[in-house]
C-alpha cells in the first residue's frame, strides 16, 4: 500500500505509511559555503524521504519532488538563504493513503573563510514553515507547524569538488491539527503525537557533497532527525531520512558587481 505526501512552505518533507500518514519530515539544507561580498547560489533537483536509508527506494514511506535554493553574500562575510521543497508519494490506484505538502525556509547568517586554506565555517538562524495534507480512505488529517532553526556548518571548497557537515538543530512547533480519522486506533495515535510533540527540540545532521567543475557541479545531500514516534501497530508519525540530488551553479562576485 501507498502513502502520499507532499511537502510544502519555508523548508521540510513529509510522507505517509504503507496504510498510515506521517506528519513530519526532514528536508535538505542549504550549504552555499561563501567566500566573499557578491557571490550567488541556485540549486534544483529532486528529493526523497522516508523512515530508514535502507528503504528510500522501496515502497514504505518513500515520497519524492522538487526542491531547490538558492542564496547571496550581502556582505564580506553576511549571507541570506532561501529554499523550498514540495513531495508526494509515487501514485498507486486505490491508494487508502494520500496526501501532499511542502515547505519552505530562509534564514540569515554569517560565514567565515580560514585564511590560507579552502575550509570555511558559516552559521544561519531562521524559520521554516510546513503544511501536510492527508486522505486516509478519505478521512481528513492536516497538520501545519513553524520551524526555527540554527544551522552550523564546516564546509571544503574545492574546484572540483565541495564538502560540508551541518549539525541543524530545529523546534518543531505545531500550529493546526485536523484529525477526522475515523479508525479509532490511528486516530489515537495521531492525537498522542500531536499532544506530546506540539514543541518538539531535534537535531538534524547532514552532509552535503559536490563534484564538478569550479562554478557548475554535481549535488548530493543527505539528512536525517532525532524526531521520532512510533503509535498503533508500528505506525511511523516521522520519515526520518532525507537524500536530494541535483544541479548546483556557483555565480562569481564579478559577475553580480555594477559596471
Amino acid at each position: 500500500m501507498k502513502t502520499y505526501i507532499l511537502l510544502l512552505l519555508a523548508c521540510a518533507t513529509l510522507i505517509t505509511t504503507s496504510c498510515s500518514p506521517v506528519l513530519y519530515s526532514p528536508v535538505g539544507q542549504n550549504v552555499p559555503l561563501f567566500r566573499e561580498k557578491g557571490e550567488a547560489i541556485l540549486s534544483a533537483g529532486i528529493g526523497a524521504s522516508d523512515t530508514e536509508a535502507w528503504t528510500i527506494l522501496g515502497p514504505s514511506n518513500y515520497a519524492e519532488g522538487f526542491c531547490a535554493q538558492a542564496a547571496v553574500a550581502m556582505d564580506s562575510n553576511l549571507a541570506i538563504v532561501a529554499s523550498f521543497y514540495q513531495m508526494k508519494d509515487r501514485e498507486e490506484p486505490d491508494a487508502e493513503v494520500t496526501g501532499h505538502g511542502a515547505y519552505f525556509e530562509a534564514g540569515i547568517g554569517k560565514f567565515w573563510p580560514i585564511p590560507n586554506s579552502k575550509w570555511i565555517g558559516e552559521v544561519f538562524i531562521g524559520t521554516g514553515f510546513g503544511s501536510i495534507k492527508n486522505l486516509v480512505n478519505g478521512d481528513a488529517l492536516d497538520v501545519m507547524y513553524v520551524k526555527p532553526f540554527i544551522q552550523p556548518s564546516i564546509g571544503y571548497r574545492g574546484n572540483i569538488f565541495e564538502f560540508a557537515f551541518t549539525p541543524k538543530i530545529v523546534v518543531v512547533n505545531y500550529s493546526h491539527l485536523n484529525n477526522q480519522l475515523a479508525e479509532i486506533e490511528q486516530h489515537s495515535a495521531v492525537q498522542v503525537f500531536y499532544q506530546n510533540h506540539k514543541t518538539s527540540f531535534a537535531i538534524e545532521p547532514g552532509f552535503t557533497y559536490r563534484i564538478g567543475w569550479k562554478n557548475i557541479k554535481f549535488q548530493v545531500q543527505s539528512n536525517f532527525t532525532t524526531l521520532s514516534y512510533s503509535g498503533w501497530e508500528g505506525y511511523e508519525a516521522v520519515n526520518k531520512v532525507y537524500i536530494g540530488l541535483g544541479a548546483f551553479l556557483r555565480i562569481p562576485s564579478g559577475l553580480n558587481k555594477k559596471p
